[in-house]
């Protein structure tokens, strides 16, 4: 069951993913649909990755920060995570 801020959140994210280019949004919808299923808390024994893990691996590859102070740079790794780990909680893909 998700809170109505994650609801929320995942109604702005699916905003944004929505205005991805056609291809762009397909691969997207495609890898949070795989990185659901790795992460899958049925499936977590066998992969040792849960939904956080999988958004801190992988938040670095998806956002490409182009701020140059380091500091700044390791904060919003925060909000990109959380981005991710939202998308992975409650985003529909399919």
């Amino acid at each position: 069951m998700t809170s109505p801020e994650v609801c929320e959140n995942i109604a702005e994210l699916s905003n944004l993913v929505a205005i991805f280019p056609p291809l762009n949004r397909r691969v997207f919808k495609y890898l949070i649909k795989f990185l659901q299923l790795v992460g899958n808390p049925e499936n977590e024994p066998f992969t040792k990755m849960g939904y956080r893990n999988l958004a801190t691996v992988w938040s670095p590859g998806l956002f490409k920060c182009s701020i140059d102070d380091p500091v700044l740079r390791m904060q919003c790794t925060k909000y990109e995570t959380q981005a991710i780990h939202t998308l992975l909680v409650g985003f529909q893909a399919f």
